[in-house]
């Protein structure tokens, strides 16, 4: 059993959630850079985010909203880069310079 999730893993990457921020936190932040941007990406980014889901997982508590942390922010941002990558990809530099985690 963990103590304090200070030892949680994330379930896709399986490393420890060191940088415990939700999802639907880094989500938000994520629209809110988009609502400066064309109505149309910030509609069709929220239609292909498929949200991770797993009560399961005894994660560590988010440091913005306190929710539970179910993945690791690092994975959450490669799947939103993957997806502005592949329909995006003029906005693909200024993601990572924004939310990019130092992915690659």
């Amino acid at each position: 059993m963990q103590k304090n999730n200070w030892d949680a893993t994330c379930p896709i990457c399986k490393d420890v959630i060191d940088n415990p921020i939700c999802p639907e936190c880094i989500q938000e932040e994520i629209e809110q850079w988009l609502s400066g941007k064309n109505p149309m990406y910030l509609d069709n980014l929220r239609k292909s985010i498929s949200h991770f889901d797993n009560k399961e997982i005894n994660g560590p508590k988010c440091i913005k909203c306190g929710n539970q942390v179910e993945i690791c922010p690092y994975c959450f941002i490669k799947d939103i880069n993957n997806i502005i990558k592949e329909k995006y990809p003029e906005l693909l530099d200024e993601f990572l310079t924004f939310f990019g985690f130092n992915i690659y």
